[in-house]
This record gives C-alpha cells, sequence and structure tokens, in this order.
C-alpha cells in the first residue's frame, strides 16, 4: 500500500492540483480586473468603458514573441534531453540493474521531442514572420 501512494500522488494528485491552481489563478485576475472597470464606471460616468477595458487586458503576445518562447523552449528541452541522456548512460555503466535508466531515457527521449519539434517550429516559421514585419516596416 505504502508503495503505491507515491506513483498515485504523482500521477493523478499533483496535476489536478496544478490545473486546479492556474484556472483559479486567472479566474481571480479575471475577478479583479472586472471589479476594477466597475469602479471605475460606477466613480466617473463620462469615462470611456472600451478604452479601460482595452488597457486592463492582459497584454497580447506578439508573433515575435511567440517565436522567440519556441526557440527558448525548444534549446531547454533539448539540453534536459541530452543530460537525461547522459545520466542514463552513466546510470547503465555503473549499476546495470536499476530501473532510473529506463525512466531517464523515456524523459529523454519526450525531451528530444518536444525540443526538436519547438527548434523545427522555430526555423521554419522565423523567416515567415520576419518578412511580414519588413513588409509593414516598409509600408
Amino acid at each position: 500500500m505504502p508503495n503505491t501512494l507515491v506513483p498515485i500522488a504523482v500521477c493523478v494528485v499533483l496535476p489536478v492540483t496544478v490545473v486546479w491552481l492556474t484556472t483559479r489563478m486567472k479566474m481571480n485576475n479575471d475577478k479583479l480586473r472586472s471589479e476594477v472597470l466597475i469602479k471605475a464606471i460606477e466613480t466617473n460616468k463620462d469615462i470611456d468603458a472600451d478604452k479601460l477595458a482595452e488597457a486592463l487586458a492582459r497584454p497580447a503576445k506578439t508573433e515575435r514573441d511567440v517565436l522567440f518562447s519556441r526557440l527558448k523552449r525548444g534549446v531547454l528541452f533539448s539540453v534536459l534531453a541530452v543530460l537525461c541522456t547522459i545520466l542514463a548512460i552513466m546510470v547503465y555503466l555503473t549499476d546495470f540493474e536499476s530501473n532510473a535508466q529506463n525512466v531517464l531515457a523515456l524523459v529523454a527521449a519526450g525531451s528530444y521531442a518536444i525540443g526538436i519539434g519547438n527548434l523545427v517550429v522555430y526555423f521554419v516559421s522565423k523567416p515567415h514572420i520576419l518578412s511580414e514585419e519588413n513588409k509593414s516596416a516598409e509600408e
């Protein structure tokens, strides 16, 4: 029984808690924004509610920001994959009967997939986004 509590906590309770906390944080932020809008409208009748709502809205990421976040994510996951691969090889060479090498190899494979995927998307979309920026700068 004690051996099954840790995997259940890691695989079930932890993801549910993370999703619940992020959802709660977003809902709380939206509630605070709406309260500020309501107070501003109540105190000043001449205020433009659309401009105030636009000022309080979350800033939208530009295509350039999304592009560089993909690059950052790709590099981070690729480095993580290389480190996990090195650790898996070290575990294999030192302790052949260990289960840690399988876990490290699995984490490395997933990290390679995510990292290389993000890097491919970055390098494929980079020329397109830069050419659009150059066109809009010329106009």
